[in-house]
């Protein structure tokens, strides 16, 4: 493996892996256990890039994936042929399912400052 690689990456873990874990926790309700196996998919997967993300772009794209991980977690899983079991009556007009933009919904990153007492617990 790339030795400059795991530097970039070493790096980024040590300065935003906190948050990262905090956001998670967020997200997941508390459930640490499943907070931390999010955030190590999230490094885990930065490996299998080429050029990770650095400098100030970098805390943005972690919390990205980190929230993506989560909202991945909560979907239910698809059948081989690509279906995911819903029916057409929880599906929105839109394409969305229904309920997903309501209160249960994950915030982005910049929407924090109302989670900002549970991060830093």
């Amino acid at each position: 493996m790339n030795d400059r690689l795991v530097a970039c990456i070493d790096q980024l873990y040590r300065a935003h892996a906190p948050a990262c874990l905090g956001y998670a926790r967020a997200l997941c309700g508390r459930e640490v256990g499943e907070a931390e196996d999010i955030v190590h998919d999230v490094f885990v997967k930065l490996f299998h890039q080429s050029d990770p993300p650095a400098g100030e772009q970098a805390r943005g794209y972690l919390l990205a994936s980190v929230r993506n991980a989560a909202a991945n977690r909560r979907r239910p899983p698809q059948t081989p042929s690509g279906a995911t079991g819903r029916t057409g009556t929880d599906v929105h007009p839109a394409g969305r399912t229904a309920g997903w933009d309501g209160p249960g919904r994950i915030p982005r990153p910049g929407e924090m400052s109302s989670l900002k007492p549970q991060l830093v617990e």
